[in-house]
């Protein structure tokens, strides 16, 4: 593989057939000399059954592999001047963070956190989009949302729910596909954790440094989180997460709690550089659910750990909460939601305005 592009980069008379389009295009105007050898050097890993991701050293430059028992093939690449290359953008992932205590069915449970991240690695800028998770959706977005799920419309349930209640009945699927409903974006996957896959991944990363602008009461029995800099170990990451009834704004903040935890695990996954990538994947697919091939899981990845974390906004859809048939729900702000989806399509960047 690696041959095969650099001998098409010295010569186009090199058909380079396994270089994908898309990188052809990228990399059209850089010529490379034609080297007796080159110094080579990879870090390969088997992250699935069968399946392999390396990161490859080529001199100064950089190559993302996968092989997916069909051959590898390159997903990413930083080569001379060019700027990365990981195929087309912006990246669009939907995250979910399960409801489920260690030894529930993680995928079948409420969801806790629910999140968008776009991200646009040659712009170096992307967007958090947090949900509150009891944002309430209509009949006709849970049908469009199965359609795009292909799952079953006979599993309806009557009327109209909150969010996290629809994974407990239909799994990650459903919460994916009104997603899409919700926001027209062509998200890529989705990828599902529960505290004990959140807690195990946040060990293997050795906790998260994080800073916040004002203390954060946990309740009567556990700790508080004190405003500015600090470390916090997985169990203790777990319980910021997840804490909304003692801070001001509810579910609105706990879900930007949760976008900052992301961007704060983004810079602590850089901190291991780019050669610890292999073993952060597999440790990845070890304790997560997702329908994202092996190939799309090394784009975000590489993605993650190339962008600087500050360069990310972090928001939470707008809204407002309101009682209907006795539970409380929030009623996203349908303008708000329509302009931000629209401004994230094109870019994955939010402009000025909405920022």
């Amino acid at each position: 593989m690696v041959t095969d592009l650099y001998n098409w980069l010295a010569d186009r008379r090199h058909t380079g057939s396994g270089i994908p389009e898309g990188l052809r295009t990228h990399l059209a105007d850089v010529v490379t000399p034609m080297l007796p050898q080159r110094a080579v050097r990879a870090v390969i890993e088997e992250v699935r059954d069968g399946e392999e991701v390396a990161v490859i050293h080529v001199g100064n430059d950089l190559l993302f592999g996968v092989d997916d028992g069909s051959g590898w093939k390159i997903v990413g690449a930083s080569v001379e001047d060019a700027a990365l290359w990981l195929g087309d953008e912006p990246l669009f992932l939907f995250v979910i963070g399960s409801d489920a205590r260690p030894g529930q069915l993680q995928p079948r449970l409420r969801a806790d956190s629910i999140h968008i991240i776009a991200l646009n690695p040659s712009a170096n800028a992307g967007t958090i989009v947090g949900f509150p998770r009891d944002s309430y959706i209509t009949q006709a977005n849970i049908a469009a949302g199965n359609e795009f799920a292909g799952l079953d419309r006979s599993d309806l349930p009557s009327g109209s729910r909150k969010w996290t209640n629809l994974m407990s009945r239909r799994g990650p699927e459903i919460m994916l596909g009104v997603a899409k409903v919700l926001t027209d974006l062509p998200i890529d996957g989705y990828v599902l954790t529960g505290f004990l896959g959140f807690t195990d991944l946040l060990k293997a990363i050795g906790g998260i440094e994080i800073t916040l602008e004002s203390r954060i009461s946990a309740g009567a029995v556990k700790k508080a989180f004190p405003a500015g800099p600090q470390s916090l170990t997985a169990n203790r990451t777990l319980v910021l997460a997840r804490i909304r009834k003692t801070i001001k704004g509810g579910d609105f903040a706990r879900s930007l709690n949760q976008g900052i935890i992301i961007l704060a695990t983004m810079a602590m996954l850089q901190e291991r550089g780019i050669d610890g990538l292999p073993m952060l994947l597999k440790t990845l697919i070890a304790n997560t659910w997702t329908d994202l091939s092996t190939e799309d899981l090394l784009r975000f990845s590489v993605a993650g750990l190339v962008m600087d974390p500050d360069s990310l906004d972090n928001l939470v859809m707008p809204g407002r909460v309101s009682n209907i048939n006795g539970a409380s729900v929030v009623l996203l702000d349908e303008d708000e939601l329509k302009r931000i989806s629209e401004d994230l399509a094109d870019d994955g960047i939010l402009t000025a305005e909405e920022d």
